[in-house]
């Protein structure tokens, strides 16, 4: 059964909205659920973004902790060392796009003790390149990723969620189901 699910608009545009949030879900309006019991909760899905930001994918989503923004327009910038310049984040209609390097060093560079205002910095160290134009700080929308907005307005979108090592996605992954990421002496001895 295919569910629309949401604010019901009407129109021309509503139905191009209505088409791009469509998803096939199973029907939970046929149980009885009470508000706030863990023991209703029947399934936990997690969907981890690859090698995304929080705001690459939900920056501009409606409510959530993303890209400032005032009139559609952001509020913010970093400054690019090799052109003196600094670049807003802004609107990335192709859904493949450069990546930020994935080693720790990058990854403390971005962060920048909190400021999250290293990102250009870290490109630039590991492209140093004159003729390089980053690309980290495109964002996407509902236009390219419509089924992870979908699930954003149905369910549950964490936007304070970050990865727990400074690495790359398989010690994140492993960090993600099992609390850790470690390389045993022993593989059947964990505590190795």
């Amino acid at each position: 059964m295919t569910y629309n699910w949401g604010r019901k608009p009407s129109g021309r545009k509503a139905s191009t909205d209505r088409a791009r949030f469509r998803l096939r879900l199973e029907p939970l309006e046929d149980r009885l659920l009470l508000a706030g019991d863990i023991h209703t909760i029947q399934h936990v899905i997690m969907i981890v973004q690859e090698n995304r930001s929080f705001d690459s994918y939900f920056g501009t989503y409606p409510g959530a902790d993303g890209i400032p923004m005032i009139n559609g327009v952001p509020t913010v910038s970093v400054p690019d060392p090799l052109t003196g310049q600094s670049q807003a984040p802004y609107y990335n209609p192709l859904i493949s796009n450069q990546n930020d390097p994935h080693v720790r060093d990058a990854a403390l560079i971005d962060i920048d003790g909190g400021k999250m205002d290293g990102f250009i910095r870290a490109y630039r160290k590991y492209n140093p390149s004159p003729t390089a134009v980053p690309d980290v700080m495109g964002y996407h929308d509902s236009r390219q990723i419509p089924n992870y907005w979908a699930y954003a307005q149905n369910f549950v979108l964490q936007d304070h969620l970050f990865s727990s090592s400074l690495s790359w996605s398989l010690p994140n992954h492993d960090y993600l189901v099992s609390g850790w990421a470690a390389k045993c002496t022993d593989p059947n001895n964990p505590m190795s």
